[in-house]
């Protein structure tokens, strides 16, 4: 068993990215068996045929299936592709070891009936890679999982499906594995195995095998862009914590182009100090060095940019949100930080001292203003 997740997911090391948060995500497939047999085959030992049914119907199965495979990262390893400009390229996720009802849960439904892997008391392995065509990668889109679980104890034999090699008919926006994935075709994708074997107390109670044939995957994950203002999760063992800075941009009576729009639109050039080859959108990612990544949330109707820091950045979790703000002649860029991560005070200072002020002198720069920063 643990060999079917560690040949299937060995791979040169890459970059880890962070501390574990039990991120989750959940994967739907469904499609059609190829073949199957419920209950074991005649012959194939001294039970009569049909033992250990499963799903409910004949021996031979056929028609719809669908597969939920839930994880979390909470006991597992994860290693991310990054590009130079802070895309994530590919990425995998696996454990050879995982605890009965923790990090893993997988639903397999056939008909009417339905088997749920990672519930007796068992060794379970499991694994995802995930991969998507971005520009420092010229490979296609493609989702690999597979599972095995071997059982001790009461319980005897073991149980499994995959390797699954899914490919998308559209490319993914992401290589990363929590990216969520809207529903896609995926017709076209290998067939992939499934198998059941149980014995409780030395006598077989459910023996199932076949392949199965994906045709849609869904994947819904805590990375989900564009429903509103993200926010990480909190450390709870963190010290929560925040600031608000204050800085100058322009003044109305002094320039005609001192607009909140032309403002905003600058800030959208630089909501954090590295500067932005084209204004950013929601669900971008930046890589800042030697810090790690950040994704945005852009608002146009409140003109604000919210920069959430992701697992491999330094002052995980936290968030910024970054706003375009006026009173009287004076149009601003408020910045309001708040989180749970390290250095609470020296994120403040460092925040109000250094970091903002220095983007928003880029901001600032066509009307040659330098920022009076007020912090509070």
């Amino acid at each position: 068993m643990a060999w079917f997740v560690a040949t299937a997911f060995a791979q040169p090391p890459r970059r880890p990215i962070g501390p574990r948060r039990a991120e989750q995500i959940i994967v739907t497939v469904s499609g059609t068996v190829d073949t199957g047999t419920d209950g074991i085959p005649a012959g194939a030992s001294d039970y009569p045929a049909g033992t250990g049914n499963v799903f409910g119907g004949g021996s031979n199965l056929s028609g719809p299936f669908t597969l939920t495979f839930s994880i979390d990262d909470s006991q597992s390893d994860d290693y991310f592709g990054i590009c130079p400009d802070g895309s994530i390229y590919s990425s995998s996720i696996s454990t050879s070891n995982a605890v009965v009802g923790r990090t893993a849960t997988a639903v397999l439904q056939i008909g009417s009936g339905a088997f749920s892997y990672g519930t007796f008391t068992s060794g379970i392995g499991w694994g995802i890679s995930k991969a998507a065509a971005v520009p420092c990668y010229n490979g296609s889109s493609s989702l690999f999982f597979s599972w095995g679980e071997s059982y001790t104890g009461n319980y005897l034999g073991d149980s499994g499906f995959g390797v699954a090699n899914l490919t998308p008919v559209s490319n993914f926006a992401s290589g990363d594995w929590r990216v969520a994935v809207p529903s896609v075709s995926v017709v076209g994708s290998a067939p992939f195995i499934f198998y059941i074997k149980v014995y409780e107390g030395g006598t077989l109670t459910k023996w199932a095998a076949g392949n199965l044939t994906p045709e849609t995957l869904t994947v819904s994950g805590p990375l989900t862009c564009g429903a509103g203002t993200l926010s990480p999760p909190p450390d709870p063992d963190g010290v929560p914590h925040s600031y608000v800075v204050t800085d100058p941009i322009c003044s109305t009576s002094d320039s005609p182009s001192c607009t909140r729009e032309n403002v905003y639109s600058r800030l959208r050039l630089f909501p954090t100090t590295v500067p932005e080859v084209q204004p950013v959108n929601t669900c971008d990612v930046t890589y800042i060095p030697g810090v790690g990544n950040v994704i945005f949330y852009v608002n146009p109707s409140n003109l604000s940019v919210t920069n959430v820091t992701l697992p491999n950045h330094l002052l995980y979790p936290g968030q910024v949100i970054r706003a375009v703000i006026q009173e009287g002649d004076t149009i601003f860029i408020q910045t309001t930080g708040t989180g749970t991560g390290r250095w609470p005070e020296l994120n403040g200072v460092a925040a109000a001292v250094f970091v903002w002020p220095i983007a928003d002198g880029l901001i600032a720069a066509p009307y040659n203003s330098t920022p009076d920063v007020r912090h509070r």
